[in-house]
């Protein structure tokens, strides 16, 4: 078998039945079809038989006993997957008419490669396909690290990550867990492909979306990965680690504003944590002054603040008056 393409998915029957109706007329003696249901209620296997009873045999489900996470349903189709490269894609994302026969193509033109990165929405300005060696060269040629962690744009070489998938687990924290045996694999020596052709348009935002906030939290612990990088290739992955996480002010809004309403001790906590996380990242000698300056004013928020209240309303309120001035001080 060549080719698998796995869809991990959660209460998403229709769209998985849409994604289905989008792939089959493309599919090869070479290509299987596998659905990962991370248990779904109603079972996703369920409603795509009373939707195509005639693909029984032609697409293999599996039904997990209970919810093991994005990342961990990502990593079961890296798994149970048999086919030499694994297309993971999103079930809210719409097929393009060519996306299994440029995964072929580009396969060909480059076999054997850890991954296989195609155009997206956050890689549009790609032109022309890009192929190197080494985690070093993967880093310089990354165009954004968000063309990375959508994975439906991402096809991975089997074989090559089998040995480090344990690191996926490892990190499954970050939201990231399935490029940790990606970038192991590349700083062993492993090949990829940036191509300029294209898989999927993304769904675009949905109403059961997942939060953000476990990305904030997690993503920069991906620095800790055993990849025993040079001083500028970690600075150069830790500039693309912390595009994910916001700015202080930003980050206020999500956790006191948000759609997950915490507790105040929990919110300080995370605040905390996210900003010791990716402090490191953010180099002050690249900002400009009033950055610097509100960086600072947020730390006494944190730490005093029903005295910084007043300056912070005097001379930065008027920018976040989505925030509730009151409600921060009173929760932190």
């Amino acid at each position: 078998m060549l080719l698998s393409i796995a869809i991990p998915t959660y209460n998403r029957p229709l769209e998985v039945v849409e994604r289905i109706n989008e792939l089959i007329p493309q599919l090869t003696s070479d290509v299987e079809f596998l659905i990962l249901d991370n248990n779904s209620v109603p079972e996703v296997e369920k409603c795509v038989l009373l939707a195509r009873p005639e693909l029984r045999d032609k697409i293999r489900f599996y039904r997990h006993d209970c919810n093991i996470g994005l990342v961990g349903n990502i990593l079961r189709g890296l798994e149970y997957a048999e086919g030499d490269y694994t297309w993971i894609l999103g079930d809210d994302d719409r097929v393009c008419d060519s996306a299994v026969t440029n995964i072929l193509r580009t396969i060909s033109e480059h076999p054997e490669n850890v991954i296989y990165s195609f155009k997206s929405l956050w890689s549009s300005a790609r032109e022309k396909t890009v192929a190197g060696t080494g985690i070093s060269c993967y880093l310089h040629e990354i165009d954004t690290f968000h063309s990375q962690l959508f994975i439906s744009s991402l096809v991975f070489h089997r074989k090559s990550i089998a040995p480090f998938m344990r690191y996926g687990y490892h990190f499954t924290y970050s939201m990231g867990g399935f490029l940790a045996p990606v970038l192991i694999a590349l700083k062993n020596g492993g090949s990829f492909t940036f191509s300029h052709l294209t898989l999927v348009e993304w769904g675009g935002e949905c109403a059961d979306r997942w939060h953000p906030l476990p990305v904030y939290t997690g993503i920069m612990t991906l620095l800790e990965l055993p990849l025993e990088l040079p001083k500028q290739d970690y600075a150069k992955l830790a500039g693309l680690l912390v595009t994910h996480v916001p700015a202080e002010s930003a980050l206020l809004r999500v956790l006191l504003k948000g759609e997950i309403l915490l507790p105040p001790s929990q919110a300080r906590y995370l605040f905390r944590q996210i900003n010791s996380r990716s402090k490191d990242a953010r180099r002050l000698p690249f900002r400009n002054p009033r950055q610097i300056f509100e960086t600072i004013l947020f730390r006494i928020l944190l730490l005093l603040p029903t005295p910084a209240l007043g300056i912070f309303r005097k001379l930065v309120g008027e920018r976040y008056n989505s925030v509730n001035l009151a409600d921060v001080a009173n929760r932190l």
